[in-house]
C-alpha cells in the first residue's frame, strides 16, 4: 500500500476525551474511598489514580521534555538554578519538538525511555527539584491537560491532536509538521479505562456508595 493510501487517523477526539472524561470520574470516586484531598489539583487526582490502576510500568512514567519545556517557560516560576540542575541531568538524551534535522523521522522514541517519576525524583532531588514540580510532566497530568481540560474547558484540541499514521501501539514520540509529538492512543486509552475499572472495582469497600456532586 502506498503512503497516499495508508490509513489515517484525525487521533479520534471525541473518544479520547470521552475515555479521558470517565478516567477522571473513576479518580475523583477512588479519591473519595480514599479519603484524598486533592482540592484544586484534579490533573494529580488522575496522575495518581492511573498510576495506581493504569499500567503502573507506564502511568508512572515522566516526560523529560514536556519539563524542560515548562522550566523554561518565562512564566513557569521555576528557580533558574532547577533548571541548570536538568539541564545537567539531561544535557543531550532529552527529545525536544524543534526539528526534523535533530531528530529524523525513523528515529522514533518509546514510553519506555521516559524515567520514572521516582527514578527522575531521586536524580533531581540533590539539584532541589521536588515531586510536586515533577509530577506535572507525568504521564497522567499530561493527559488530563490534553484531553480532559484543553478540550472540555478551552475547547483547544492542542497540537498533540493532529492527525497522524495510523497507530495502535502503547505512548509513542513521532515527527509530525516538524514537531515531535507524544501519542497516546485512543485504543490504549481504551485498554486503560477496562484495566482501571475492574482494578477499582476489587478495593471498594462492600455497600460504599458515592456521592454524585
Amino acid at each position: 500500500m502506498s503512503k497516499e493510501n495508508s490509513p489515517r487517523t484525525s487521533f479520534d477526539p471525541e473518544g479520547s476525551v470521552l475515555i479521558g472524561a470517565c478516567l477522571d470520574s473513576l479518580a475523583k470516586y477512588w479519591a473519595q474511598t480514599k479519603n484524598k484531598r486533592y482540592k484544586k489539583r484534579q490533573r494529580n487526582r488522575l496522575g495518581d489514580f492511573l498510576a495506581t490502576h493504569g499500567d503502573p510500568e507506564i502511568w508512572t512514567k515522566v516526560n523529560p521534555a514536556h519539563l524542560l519545556m515548562r522550566a523554561r517557560d518565562s512564566g513557569s516560576k521555576i528557580d533558574p538554578a532547577l533548571l541548570k540542575g536538568l539541564e545537567s541531568v539531561y544535557p543531550q538524551s532529552i527529545h525536544l519538538p524543534w526539528t526534523p534535522k535533530d531528530m529524523p523521522k525513523r528515529n522514533r522514541k518509546k514510553w519506555s525511555g521516559d524515567p520514572a517519576l521516582t527514578d527522575l525524583l531521586h536524580q533531581l532531588e540533590s539539584y532541589g527539584w521536588e515531586e510536586h514540580r515533577l509530577v506535572l510532566s507525568r504521564y497522567g497530568e499530561i493527559f488530563y491537560e490534553l484531553f480532559r481540560n484543553s478540550w472540555i474547558h478551552g475547547l483547544d484540541p492542542g497540537s498533540q491532536l493532529e492527525p497522524t499514521w495510523f497507530y495502535r501501539g502503547k505512548p509513542e514520540y513521532e515527527y509530525f509538521r516538524g514537531e515531535l509529538k507524544f501519542l497516546i492512543p485512543l485504543a490504549f486509552l481504551v485498554e486503560t479505562f477496562d484495566q482501571a475499572l475492574n482494578s477499582f472495582k476489587k478495593e471498594v469497600p462492600e455497600g460504599y456508595r458515592f456521592l454524585l456532586d
